[in-house]
């Protein structure tokens, strides 16, 4: 089965839900994904909200949207928050 990812900008940090797993970004060349495109000016309540809920893992490109989407949706902090990692 293919796993549901929240893709954000360029791949360069991954966050899945239940924990940081740096190691896992080695092998990501090696896994099928459905890669579901949002940027950060497309992070609304009724997109990019409704999209983490459904997704399994979520990819962000930098620091900058980091901090962004942990400031924007302090609802499912736990889930999005990579500012420690920074």
């Amino acid at each position: 089965m293919t796993r549901r990812v929240l893709y954000v900008d360029d791949v360069v940090l991954k966050m899945p839900k239940a924990s940081f797993a740096l190691e896992e970004l080695s092998a990501f060349s090696e896994v099928a994904e459905v890669l579901v495109p949002v940027t950060a000016a497309q992070t609304t309540p009724t997109g990019f909200h409704q999209e983490l809920g459904q997704a399994d893992s979520v990819y962000v490109a930098d620091a900058e949207t980091a901090r962004l989407f942990c400031a924007q949706w302090k609802a499912v902090r736990e889930q999005i928050c990579w500012s420690d990692y920074f």
